[in-house]
This record gives structure tokens, C-alpha cells and sequence, in this order.
């Protein structure tokens, strides 16, 4: 509850603050600061008592109350100044029969400690516990009456043991009697309460309450302790009439009325009771053991402390003077008053003040009985503030928070911050000097405990309060705010900077500053080999989103343009030179277009404008793939005739732009010499990445485009002949030697020819290498990416059956060094991808029906493989060093009429599948990745954002064109071939070659979809509501998957969430997932396609290494997926501290409802009893010389994890096994489980001579 304090405290610091050089404002009894804060404490007590909770809460706020009021009382007097009294002495001499009541006045008015101090009383009786009353009597001391009047009546005598007469001093006087027990209890409770009501300032009512209990004389002990007071000799003017002149008060003889208290308070044969309230009546050194054995809290003992000094300078005063009648009689009036000299009275009142001081801090180690103890932080600063000792105590305070002294977490922490820093700022206020480095602490702290509250809002008013430290303080705020704040709540927090009084612009300007340093003080250097940009592009780490972002500070104002210019320009040097481009692209879009215009400083503003040109070129270069992936085989003539003016428009512009790039000085000179300049050296690394990479882009454009435009070969040709010009000295951007050169882009052969050697020697290699290899191997490109794997010599059997195929499919077969020989062995992973003798790419199905009998035959049997997208993660599967058998040329994309059910080629990719069929509001079960290929996923099961819905591609497959091994054409159906129906539901290339399939199609309307991201330190919490979707989520058309990443660019944590349908809010089924805290959020409505490439167009980038494997998983618990996280870092850790090329280790999980709900008979075993889901570890990496290494490791990690979904109960060992991510070393048993004797009976008759074993892949 003591968080709804905040807020309150806040309004009233507002208020004051706009009232600071208005003291009568800040002491005003019901609207100051101090008796507001009193009011909120008030309030909030009231609201524990009635919860009856809180009791610890509850005994601090009190005592913060208590320490509230104390300086309402004590603060106006030291503040403000008094109005000038007579002083005591020219009163008696002017009136020696002026009342007490007057005199003690003077006396007060004459010491400002003894003012002090009777204030300090009186805020003691104010805060004192509310006395008890004794049960109503009827009559005095009733019942020992009655034993007395019966005694009387009756002659017999009285009870033994009690008194026989009834007057007040009838028990002191008769030895060893006593009143009648009823009678004496009453006596004990009422002095006790009459006490209290001393204690507790109320007089009048302890004087009610003895006359009420039928004892006048008590009443008349209590009127004593008054000073005597009438107007009409007091010299004072203010008496409204004669009649009210004319009434006095008070006790005439005080003195021996206290003189009697003491001998009462003294007398050890009174009840202590009573000798306890006659020393509180009358309190004095004399007195003061009997009245301290009455104090029970520490407040007691003050009150009691407090009233003897108060009662003792009085005294003292009145006694020195004489010269009183009503103290001295006539023979004091005719001594007439003493005379002292100043400086003795000045002597007195130091050595006085210094013996208050002496007592008072006596009470700092007081033994307390009840209540918080004398050292207690309240009852500490209440002492200090009494003894004007405000800074002392600051001290004191901050430097136990510098040391760490206080527990943070205790519950009195963030209380007492509280209280402090208002203290502090209060003290302040009303020009109280505050020690200012104690003053810094404190708010500081204060501002901790408000950013751990939550307490946003606040921060700007007290950071504001810590003048030179004011901005940096709520820059570092601003800063905390990390990844949490969307730019709305950034802006606001900015704001409000202004509104507290702090520069706005210095704010952003700092926040800016500190947002970066902190992220690069995470983020790895600029140093190493220069990194890919065709690489995989993971998610971002929260570093990385964290320096994007702190780009927001300095563009919400005009006014801090010129510094988020030069902010800009530093974050897209790290990110260039990082080779993060995307993440560099999306700075440039939060950038508003009035930057462009800064000409000031020019070094700064030309910078940014190279980044301009430099990302209009590859936002050009992407729309030519683009175009250039429009082309589909049956365009009409004017259809085509439109496209290849777009195609050509689009490469033109390319050229002219990339030309005048490196024919000018981008970004700077002479790229040889690095210097020691930081920003030059990233400059230079920037350079050495983007200019090769845009000069090869450029070249196969161009060389890729010859056939529809032959002048682009001579094009190529002159941009070879710029690579050499040595006025633009590109060659130096090639010659990095910690880095990539030329050869590594074009990957050649790893042992140079002596010719070629020899070129390396010369100091101008590197040009001629680049016109060389640019203007020749680039257009005539023998080699691919998988020269990186040693394999051995082609056999002869593979030789053989490649001079056959030419001769029998001439034009159809390619050998090393065409194009065509070299996308056909193009693989996604390097690591997949093998160099065949040939490759053969064939056009109708006679003509697969020729390649399998020419390489099964008997007198050649060579070994070949079958590829259609080239995405498998397994080299050999579909890869080889034999024949390669590329199906590119079946690729069609057909819509069957009625609209039930799309006929597909194998090396059609989802993505253009999804984009054909979406004009019609049509889909299929397919991949969800861009760029995977129909037919290896159908074949080998097909997960598909709609499983849930209508199964595995697998389970939609109403026929299959398949080429049977002895070259046989039939078209498979469960009507027609049951049985390789059935085999071929999971059973890849053991029974022919597939040359399309004919699926169902399904409505589409659109999706809503996207990725949510994460921050990894909020694992436990995704984790979490990720369990409850896999355990709970019932609806079909909602799909979850969770991906953790980790690598040499920090962990990431995502998720893809996927809804079937056109609703533009999200899905209540995601609610619990979308409530968590999100560092980014692309989910909206959309279609198929959209969400497709636009949530994972950075896959298909091409690897060198990809491993992956699968855990049959059921449900994925909290533990499950905590060791997911546990396995991957540890991976990670354990592949960077061995020296390994990681790029990313991850895991995948996909929490179907049931994704073999809609299963049918199939090889791939899938029942409805056991829908485990495929969990899927993998990881990308940079040497395929470690595919054996990350294969090891990746199968490691998944026994582990495995090993965690049995002991939950969501899996078993003998699980089946998803084929499409299995490593390529998983026993058959675990794909096929009991259907393996049938595949195998299947196998024996429609390939009796074994020729799909000349292929690689799951052999059964």
C-alpha cells in the first residue's frame, strides 16, 4: 500500500515548490508542506487500520507523522522572526505585581531554546496516545464507605484491613489499611489516566474527570501547576471589558504548590501511581527517577526530559529576578529585582543550552520498554531535528546509503529514501543550508526506489532537483528505461524533463550519448575478419535494438537535428561495419527527411549522405531480384515485353548508381593507409565489406541478365575495367588482409597455379587478379561453393554414365564451368552441397525416365542424386559427387479447375506457390520458410502454418507423378497404387523420382501474423505463457513457435504467431503472450505471401554451414524449454571457447494441438495417439570444415534436451523422428518405426535392382 504514497508526496513537493520563496505559504498551519505531508501519512495510517494489515507499515508511518509534525512545530519558530517582548526585568521593575503567567511568558520570549522547547512539548502532548478512562463511579470510594457506615452503624468495628475514615489521607495515615479492593483499583486506574491526560497536554479534562470521580482535591493538584494570570495588573491592553479585567487564574502560590508535589512525588509511602503523576504535575531533577520509571516509549522519555528543563528555567528565572510579589511577598517587592550584568545572563543561557543539549543527547541510547527503540531511524532524526542538527543527520543517512549499510529490500527502505529526499528538498525550500553531496545521495536514492516502484512519471521532478546533476541523473533515468518504453512514452518522459525545469535538449543530447556508450560497451568491436553480408541475419540481440533505438532521444525535436546527425552517422558505422545492413536500413527509416539538409558540420553531413547513396543502390539491387523473380515461363508477349523494360530500367539504374560509387571517393580515400583514427578505420572496413560486395552484385546482375539483354556483357566487361583503374584504386577495397579478398568472394581453388603465383607477387596483383577473375571467371564461373569440400576424383562409373546422358539429352546436360552446372549443385548450406561430374536438367518425364535407366544400368551404375529446392542440412541427401538431377525445370504452379486441388512441381518454392495462388484466395499445406522447395518437404512430411488445421503437405497429397526406377511413368493415387501411395507419404527417393504433385487446395483470406520479440532476460516469462498455449490452445487456426538464438551477436528470443483468417485485432488465443513485455511486434493482418518473406526474407540467404536435428516433443513445459535455453548457451560457449566458426546455435519449438489429427496411411508414421511435435536444434556457422564438429555438437544437445522431455513425461525414446530435420546419421527406425518391413517389401518389388540406392538419404 505504501506505493500509493508517491504520487501524493509528489503533488504536494509541486505545490511548494511553486510556492519556495514564500515562507508564510510553506508554515501555513493546514496548507504548509510539513502539515500536508502530516495529512497524507494521516490518511494512509487510517487506511492500515482499516485493513488490520501492515502492522510494521503502520508503527513507520506514525512515526513518520510524528516526525512531520515536529518540524510544522519547530521550523516557523527557527524561521521566522519573533516579535520583540519586554523582557521579565523591566516588567517587575515596572510592575512588581505582575501575574506569573506573564512573567513566565517574558521568560520564554527572552530564550529561543526554552521557546523551542515548550513547542517541542506541546508537540509531544500532541502526538501522545490517547489517555484511558476508568469506568464511571457513583460515588467516592463507595465501597469502603459502606464498610465505614456499617462499622459506624453497627458499633462492631471496621473490616479488618481497611481504613476508618474516608478523607484522602486516610491510607497514608492508618498504618497497614488499605481501601476496599474494588475501591483501590479504581484509585490506581484513575491516577493512571489523569497521567496520561498530563502526559498528553489535556488538563482540562484530567480536571473533568477528578471532578467526575467525586475528588475536588485532585482537581485542585492539577489546577496548581498553572501560573497565575490577571489582566488587570499584567500591563496588558487586550481585555475587551472591565469584567473580564477583573478575573484572575491560576495558582498564586505555585511555589508551594510545587514544593508540595515534589515532597508528594518523593514520598515512598504514597502508591507509586500517585508519585508519578505529582512528578509529572511538577517535574523537576528531584522528580525526575520517579517520573522517568513511568515512561515506557522514547517519546516518554523526551516529554519527560523535555518538561523538566522547561519546568526548571522557569523556575530558575522567576527565582534570580525576586522582586515578584506573588513569589517573594512584600519583602521581595522591597529588595526589588536583582541586578545581573548581560553577559552573566548570556553566560547562563550558553552554559543552560549546553546542558540541554548534553540531556537530550543522553536520549539517544535510552532503554526503551515499549515501541520502537531510542536508535530507531525516526526516533534518530527526530533527536537531530530538535537539536538543529538537520545537515548531521543527512550525513549520517547518506553515507549509510553510499556503504550499502541499509537492505534495500527491508521495508522501511524505500520509506525512509522517501522521507529524506522530501527533507531534504523541504529543508531547502525554506533555506535550511543541506550538505550537498548528502542532499545528491539521498535523492539519488530516492530516484532508485522510485525507477524500482514504477514510478515513471516522477522521475524528472526530483532528478530536477539535483542541480549540476540534474540532466545526467535523468538521462541515466531515460536510460534504464531500455528496451521497455515505446517512442510515445520516451517522447512523454522527455517532456517532462522541460516541465520540472530541466533542458530538453541537453536531456536528449545526454540520454543519446549514454544509451550508446552503454550499448557499445556490450556490443563486440570492430576488429576480426570482416563479416558476411550473404549471410544469415539473425534477430537482433537486445544491444543491438537498444542502440537502433537511442536514436529516438535526438529526433523527437528539430532542435537536436545537428546531434542526431552525428548520432546517426556513428550507429550506421557500427552497424555497416558490422555487417548488420538490415538493421542499418532500419535506422535510416526512423530518421526524419530534414536531416538530409544539415550542411553543418560538413564532414558529418557528407558522411550521411554516403550512407544515402550507398542504401539507394542496394534498395535498388533488391528490387532487381525482385523483377527479376517475376519472370515465370508462359507470360504473354505484352506482358513480357512490360517486364523486361521494368528488368532492364531497374539494372540500368543500378549500374549508373554503383558507377558513380566507386568511381567517386566514397566515403574516404585512400583506403591503404588506416591511420589511428577510430571512425577513419571503421570507414575504411566499411568500405572493403560494401564496395566488393557491389561490384560482384553488379557483375552477376549483368552477366545474369546477357541473355535477355546482350549489350550486358560488354557492360560487365567495362565495369572490370573501372575494378582496374588505378585512379579509383577499388583493388585496395579487395585487399583486407584480416578479411575477405577477391578469391574468397569468387572462392578459388585453394592452390594456385605458379602462373598465377606469380601474378599474387607483383605490388599490383590484386588489380589484375580483379580484372581477371571479373571479366573471365565470373562469366565463364566453373567453380561453386562447394570447391570448399575435398571430395575425391569422379568415378569412372559417374564419368561414364555423364557421356552417355550428353549424348542421349544433348543441350540438357552441363559439366564444371557452365552456369547451369553450377545453380544446379547450388545447395542453401555450403555444407550440403557437393561438386557432381554433371548435372541434368530434364523437361518431361521420358526424359527421367532416360537418366534413371542410363545411370542404373548394369554396366554403369552411378551414383546420383535428386534435387529440387536444395534446402536439406544433409549433405548427400540431396547432393553428390555422381550425377546431379536437377528437377529446376518442373516447376510449375497450377490451379485445377474446380478450384479443389493445385498441381505442383518439385522445384517450385512455397513462397511463389503462396503468391500464384493468392489472387485466387486459395492455399495449400506447405513449408513456411521462403525458398524451400515443394517437393524434399512434401516427401518428407511438410509442417505448414495450417497442420492443425488439415494436417501435414504429406496428408493433402491426392496423386503423385512418379518416374519408377526402371524408368516406368505412373501416376500414384490411394485408389490406383496404394501401396506407393502409401511409400511415398514420407518416403523420399527410395521408389523413383517424383515430378509433381497434385494437392488440396484450401480457402485463403488472408492471415493475421508476425514475430513477437524478446528480451532473453525474460525467458522464464515466455517460457511460461508458451507452456500454457502448448498445454491449453484449442483453436486450429492459431500456430505458436518459439526460436532461441544465441551466437557471436548475443541471444535472441522469438516468436511466430500465425492466425488463418482476415481479423485486423489480435486473437484473444494470443492475449497472455502479447501482454508480455516485447521489444518489437510485426504481427498485424496480412496475406500468406506478405507474412512469408516479409517475416523470414533473411533465410534465404545462403549459408556455409547449417546442421539441424529434431526432438519428438508432445508438450513443451517450462523445464523443457529452460533447458532449450541452457543447452543452446552452453553450446555456444562451449563452440567460441574451442575456436569454432559459430555464427548461431538455436531451437525451435512448435507446439501444435494435435499435428497428426488429420494423419493419413503413410510412411511416415503420424497417428492421432502420438502427436509428438518436432523440436528442432540447430545451428549456422562459417568453415564447413566444422560440419562434423557442429553435427557432434547439435546431436549432443539434443540428447540432453531429450532426455528432459521423457522426465516430464512429453516423450519417449523411441519416439518417432521428423525426417525433414533429422541428422543425416538417424537410424531408419526412429523415421519409419514399424512400417519399415512393409517400405522394404514395397522397395524389393518396384526396384529389384536397387538403383534409388545409388542416391543418398534415408535408405530402407
Amino acid at each position: 500500500m505504501a506505493e500509493a504514497l508517491y504520487e501524493p508526496y509528489a503533488e504536494v513537493l509541486s505545490v511548494a515548490q511553486s510556492n519556495k520563496d514564500d515562507l508564510e505559504a510553506l508554515f501555513d498551519p493546514e496548507q504548509g508542506f510539513a502539515p500536508r505531508m502530516r495529512k497524507i501519512c494521516r490518511d494512509q495510517i487510517l487506511a492500515y487500520e482499516e485493513t488490520g494489515e501492515y502492522s510494521d507499515e503502520l508503527e513507520l508511518m506514525r512515526l513518520e507523522e510524528n516526525t512531520w509534525a515536529l518540524l510544522q512545530a519547530v521550523m516557523p519558530a527557527r524561521k521566522t522572526e519573533q516579535s520583540v517582548l519586554n523582557s521579565p526585568r523591566d516588567l517587575l521593575q515596572q510592575n512588581p505585581y505582575t501575574p506569573t503567567s506573564t512573567i513566565a511568558q517574558a521568560i520564554m520570549g527572552a530564550s529561543p531554546l526554552l521557546t523551542e522547547l515548550v513547542v517541542i512539548r506541546e508537540w509531544l502532548q500532541e502526538t501522545a496516545p490517547a489517555p484511558s478512562h476508568p469506568e464511571a463511579t457513583t460515588g467516592y470510594w463507595k465501597f469502603t464507605k459502606h464498610s465505614v457506615m456499617q462499622a459506624l452503624r453497627t458499633g462492631a468495628g471496621s473490616r479488618d484491613g481497611l481504613v476508618k475514615e474516608m478523607d484522602p489521607d486516610a491510607v497514608n495515615r492508618e498504618d497497614g489499611r488499605s481501601l476496599a479492593a474494588d475501591d483501590a483499583s479504581y484509585e490506581k486506574n484513575l491516577a493512571q489516566a489523569l497521567y496520561g491526560m498530563v502526559r498528553a497536554g489535556r488538563l482540562d479534562e484530567a480536571i473533568e474527570l477528578c471532578r467526575r470521580a467525586h475528588q475536588p482535591w485532585r482537581a485542585v493538584s492539577i489546577r496548581g501547576s498553572l501560573f497565575f494570570h490577571w489582566k488587570a495588573i499584567s500591563n496588558e491592553n487586550d481585555f475587551e471589558d472591565e469584567e473580564d479585567a477583573d478575573m484572575w487564574s491560576g495558582n498564586r502560590n505555585r511555589k508551594l504548590w510545587k514544593s508540595s508535589c515534589t515532597r508528594a512525588a518523593l514520598n515512598p509511602a504514597l502508591p507509586d501511581y500517585d508519585r508519578v503523576l505529582y512528578a509529572a504535575l511538577a517535574p523537576s531533577p528531584q522528580t525526575s527517577l520517579i517520573l522517568k520509571s513511568a515512561c515506557r516509549t522514547w517519546e516518554d522519555h523526551l516529554w519527560a526530559q523535555v518538561s523538566i528543563m522547561c519546568e526548571e528555567k522557569e523556575m530558575m528565572e522567576l527565582l534570580r529576578l525576586g522582586g515578584s510579589f506573588w513569589e517573594g511577598g512584600l519583602a521581595a517587592v522591597e529588595k526589588g529585582v536583582r541586578s545581573v550584568s548581560q553577559e552573566t545572563v548570556e553566560d547562563e543561557e550558553e552554559q543552560w543550552e549546553k546542558e540541554v543539549h548534553q540531556a537530550l543527547d543522553g536520549l539517544k541510547s535510552v532503554h526503551v520498554e515499549d515501541g520502537p527503540a531510542a536508535d530507531h531511524p525516526f526516533h534518530f532524526s527526530q533527536l537531530n531535528i530538535i537539536l538543529d542538527r538537520s545537515s548531521y543527520l543527512l550525513d549520517i543517512f547518506a553515507n549509510g546509503l553510499q556503504n550499502g549499510s541499509y537492505d534495500v529490500v527491508a521495508y522501511e527502505y524505500a520509506p525512509m529514501c522517501r522521507f529524506f529526499a522530501h527533507l531534504c528538498l523541504y529543508l531547502k525550500m525554506i533555506d535550511i543550508p543541506v550538505p550537498p553531496n548528502s542532499a545528491v545521495i539521498i535523492l539519488e536514492h530516492y530516484l532508485q526506489v522510485l525507477e524500482a516502484a514504477g514510478q515513471r512519471d516522477l522521475i524528472a521532478m526530483y532528478a530536477g532537483a539535483l542541480g549540476e546533476n540534474a540532466i545526467n541523473r535523468y538521462a541515466e533515468f531515460l536510460v534504464s528505461l531500455e528496451l521497455a518504453s515505446d517512442p510515445g512514452e520516451r517522447r512523454l518522459a522527455l517532456t517532462r524533463a522541460r516541465d520540472h525545469g530541466l533542458d530538453q535538449d541537453s536531456v536528449a543530447t545526454a540520454t543519446a550519448e549514454m544509451s550508446m556508450n552503454k550499448a557499445f560497451e556490450i556490443l563486440p568491436p570492430l576488429k576480426g575478419p570482416l563479416p558476411s553480408v550473404i549471410g544469415l541475419q539473425p534477430p537482433p540481440p537486445d544491444p543491438e535494438t537498444f542502440l537502433l533505438r537511442s536514436i529516438e532521444w535526438t529526433i523527437f525535436s528539430e532542435t537536436t537535428y545537428d546531434r542526431a546527425l552525428e548520432q546517426a552517422n556513428h550507429i550506421l558505422r557500427y552497424f555497416l561495419a558490422s555487417g548488420r545492413i538490415q538493421l542499418a536500413q532500419k535506422l535510416l527509416s526512423l530518421l526524419p527527411v530534414e536531416i538530409s539538409s544539415i550542411a553543418e558540420p560538413e564532414e558529418q553531413a557528407t558522411e550521411y549522405l554516403h550512407y544515402r547513396q550507398f542504401f539507394n543502390i542496394w534498395e535498388n539491387l533488391e528490387r532487381v531480384t525482385e523483377c527479376q523473380a517475376l519472370e515465370v515461363p508462359k507470360m504473354n508477349r505484352e506482358t513480357r515485353n512490360s517486364w523486361l523494360a521494368d528488368y532492364k530500367l531497374l539494372i540500368d539504374q543500378a549500374r549508373e548508381l554503383i558507377t558513380k560509387l566507386l568511381t567517386s571517393e566514397w566515403l574516404v580515400s585512400d583506403v591503404e593507409t588506416a591511420g589511428v583514427d577510430a571512425r577513419r578505420r571503421a570507414l575504411i572496413r566499411i568500405r572493403q565489406i560494401y564496395v566488393p560486395e557491389l561490384i560482384i552484385r553488379l557483375h552477376f546482375t549483368l552477366f545474369n541478365s546477357r541473355h535477355h539483354f546482350p549489350d550486358n556483357l560488354n557492360l560487365a566487361l567495362k565495369l572490370s575495367n573501372i575494378v582496374a583503374d588505378s585512379r579509383y584504386k577499388l583493388y585496395e577495397d579487395f585487399n583486407n588482409q584480416s578479411g575477405r579478398r577477391l578469391g574468397d568472394y569468387l572462392e578459388a581453388p585453394p592452390a594456385p597455379s605458379s602462373t598465377y603465383r606469380h601474378f599474387m607477387m607483383s605490388k599490383h596483383s590484386k588489380l589484375r587478379l580483379a580484372l581477371l577473375r571479373l571479366s573471365l571467371t565470373f562469366s565463364l564461373i566453373a567453380t561453386s561453393r562447394a570447391q570448399a569440400w575435398q571430395e575425391d576424383p569422379p568415378s569412372a562409373a559417374a564419368t561414364k554414365a555423364c557421356q552417355i546422358l550428353n549424348k542421349t539429352l544433348p543441350g540438357l546436360v552441363f559439366f564444371p564451368g557452365a552456369a547451369n552446372y553450377t545453380s544446379d549443385n547450388f545447395h542453401y548450406a555450403a555444407t550440403s552441397t557437393q561438386n557432381s561430374t554433371c548435372t541434368v536438367e530434364p523437361l518431361t518425364n521420358e526424359d527421367v525416365s532416360a537418366i534413371l535407366k542410363i545411370v542404373g544400368q548394369e554396366d554403369v551404375r552411378s551414383p546420383f542424386a535428386v534435387k529440387g529446392g536444395g534446402h536439406t542440412s544433409n549433405v548427400g541427401h540431396s547432393s553428390t559427387t555422381g550425377v546431379m538431377i536437377s528437377l529446376v525445370k518442373f516447376d510449375q504452379i497450377t490451379a485445377n479447375d474446380p478450384s479443389t486441388t493445385v498441381t505442383l512441381g518439385p522445384a517450385a518454392t512455397w513462397d511463389q506457390v503462396y503468391a500464384k495462388l493468392e489472387p485466387l484466395n486459395l492455399t495449400v499445406v506447405g513449408g513456411r520458410i521462403p525458398g524451400v522447395g515443394v517437393g524434399g518437404l512434401i516427401l518428407g512430411g511438410g509442417y505448414s502454418w495450417f497442420t492443425d488445421q488439415y494436417g501435414l503437405a504429406l496428408d493433402n497429397v491426392v496423386s503423385y507423378d512418379l518416374v519408377l526406377p526402371n524408368g516406368t511413368f505412373v501416376r500414384v493415387t490411394d485408389e490406383t497404387e496404394p501401396d506407393l501411395s502409401f511409400a511415398l507419404k514420407g518416403g523420399y527417393h527410395n521408389f523413383g523420382i517424383v515430378t509433381s504433385f497434385t494437392v488440396k487446395s484450401h480457402p485463403m483470406n488472408g492471415i493475421w501474423g508476425g514475430t513477437l520479440s524478446f528480451s532473453a532476460n525474460d525467458s522464464e516469462l515466455v517460457f511460461s505463457a508458451v507452456e500454457q498455449f502448448s498445454a491449453n490452445n484449442t483453436d486450429p487456426k492459431a500456430v505458436l513457435t518459439l526460436t532461441y538464438n544465441n551466437g557471436v551477436m548475443g541471444p535472441s528470443l522469438v516468436a511466430n504467431v500465425v492466425y488463418d483468417g482476415p481479423v485486423e485485432q489480435p486473437p484473444a488465443v494470443f492475449e497472455e503472450i502479447l501482454n508480455l513485455p516485447l521489444t518489437g511486434n510485426t504481427a498485424k493482418a496480412r496475406t500468406l505471401t506478405d507474412f512469408t518473406l516479409g517475416e523470414f526474407q533473411f533465410l534465404v540467404v545462403p549459408q556455409t554451414g547449417f546442421t539441424q536435428h529434431v526432438i519428438p516433443t508432445l508438450h513443451y513445459t517450462v523445464p523443457i524449454m529452460r533447458t532449450m535455453k541452457i543447452q543452446v548457451d552452453a553450446a555456444v560457449a562451449k563452440a567460441i571457447a574451442e575456436e569454432r566458426s559459430i555464427a548461431t546455435v538455436g531451437m525451435n519449438c512448435e507446439p501444435y494441438i494435435n499435428d497428426f489429427a488429420h494423419s493419413v496411411d503413410s510412411a511416415y508414421p503420424h497417428s492421432p495417439s502420438r502427436p509428438v511435435t518436432p523440436g528442432n536444434p540447430l545451428s549456422f556457422y562459417n568453415d564447413v570444415a566444422d560440419r562434423e564438429y557442429f553435427e557432434q555438437l547439435i546431436w549432443e544437445m539434443s540428447e540432453a534436451i531429450h532426455a528432459v522431455v521423457i522426465q516430464e513425461g512429453q516423450g519417449l525414446p523411441d519416439d518417432i523422428h521428423y525426417p525433414n530435420y533429422a541428422l543425416a546419421d538417424t537410424p531408419v527406425e526412429l523415421i519409419y518405426g514399424e512400417n519399415l518391413p512393409r517400405l522394404r517389401e514395397i522397395k524389393e518389388r518396384v526396384d529389384p535392382t536397387d538403383v534409388m540406392g545409388l542416391s543418398r538419404g534415408f535408405k530402407i
